[in-house]
């Protein structure tokens, strides 16, 4: 008699458990496509910011300090000026 409760209790759990697995309709899930602008500009400055924390962390020597942030500064303001409308001449 236990036996029985037991096999019928192990297989109404079974049909619990399997029952959403191949009865239930499936689902088609949408994944969106974010699109991520890249800004360059953006990204300038945050270079220049962990270069300036990994020189006041001690990770980075002056020297080196000095060059890449002129390098930096340079690209972020090259980039700027081809960004900026050109003033329009009067005639």
């Amino acid at each position: 008699m236990t036996l029985t409760i037991t096999l019928v209790l192990v297989a109404l759990t079974a049909v619990v458990i399997a029952y959403p697995l191949f009865f239930s309709r499936l689902q088609h899930y949408l994944i969106r496509e974010e699109r991520v602008e890249f800004n360059e500009a953006e990204a300038l400055l945050a270079a220049l910011s962990e270069l300036e924390d990994e020189y006041q962390l001690g990770r980075l020597g002056k020297r080196d300090y000095q060059t890449q942030k002129l390098a930096l500064q340079r690209r972020y303001l090259a980039l700027r000026d081809e960004d900026a409308p050109s003033p329009k001449e009067d005639s």
